[in-house]
Formats: structure tokens, sequence, C-alpha cells
């Protein structure tokens, strides 16, 4: 089966933090194992969240 690659849409101080490095979704580092879902990309109106994003490795 293949994974479900997903996003999130609006990539404040929230997201980054909480979500995308501590683990409350299945981010890359924590639920690397998860086998059906992986955070692959992240995008938000202001376009300074475009470095945060990428230095975790997700798309814009």
């Amino acid at each position: 089966m293949a994974k479900v690659k997903y996003a999130i849409i609006g990539f404040g101080g929230i997201a980054e933090n909480r979500v995308a490095k501590e683990g409350y979704a299945c981010d890359k580092a924590r639920f690397a194992p998860l086998k059906s879902a992986e955070l692959v990309g992240a995008y938000d109106l202001f376009a300074g969240r475009k470095e945060a994003a990428a230095a975790l490795g997700l798309k814009w």
C-alpha cells in the first residue's frame, strides 16, 4: 500500500514547533516507522516561513 503524503497548510510557529518538530502529528522523526502516512510539505501565506519548512526537509 502506498503512503498517504500530506502537508500542513498554515505553517506558523505552532505548526513548526508542536506539529513538525515535537511529533504531534505524523512527522518525519517521531513517526518514521508509520507505514500509512508521511509529512512531506508545508505552506503559509507568509513566505518568510518557507525557510523554516525547508530546514525540516519539507517541500513548500
